[in-house]
């Protein structure tokens, strides 16, 4: 089944909502750019899957987002691609254009909510309880307990 097709189901308001729960877990299946359980459960937080039919159409909205955008980044990638090739002579893409497809990432508009979402649920999972920031923090500190005596590489 393609996606289009799991999408026109989960949209379909005379299926029952069992069948278009199914129907956007396939969607995800077909399309999970942080992986299955990660996709899964950022799109848990538009409302809750089980039971809510327009929290279902949330999520579809935010996964085909995020793939309409990832579709359009590849297009222009190969586009510019093929101008390099064709004027430049570069057989070979440079570092960074293949380094940013490689690797989980969720394109769009929502894609640092949903980092910040995963890191979250990682963090949850391996160390206990998100640690907050301090007021009007906007990063780490320079210097923390559990990454001093660590070199960075450059």
């Amino acid at each position: 089944m393609s996606f289009s097709v799991c999408a026109r189901r989960v949209r379909d308001h005379t299926l029952p909502h069992a069948h278009r729960r199914s129907a956007l877990r396939s969607a995800v299946v077909l399309f999970k750019p942080f992986g299955f359980r990660a996709t899964w459960s950022y799109l848990g937080t538009v409302g809750d899957l089980d039971r809510d039919g327009d929290a279902l159409l949330r999520a579809l909205e935010k996964l085909e987002s995020s793939r309409d955008a990832g579709i359009a980044e590849r297009a222009a990638f190969a586009e510019r691609r093929r101008e390099e090739k064709r004027f430049l002579h570069r057989q070979r893409p440079s570092a960074a254009d293949t380094e940013f497809f490689r690797g989980p990432r969720w394109p769009g508009p929502d894609g640092h909510r949903a980092v910040v979402h995963e890191v979250a649920r990682l963090w949850r999972a391996h160390a206990g309880p998100v640690p907050e920031l301090p007021a009007g923090a906007t990063g780490a500190p320079a210097s923390t307990s559990w990454c001093a005596g660590t070199s960075s590489r450059t």
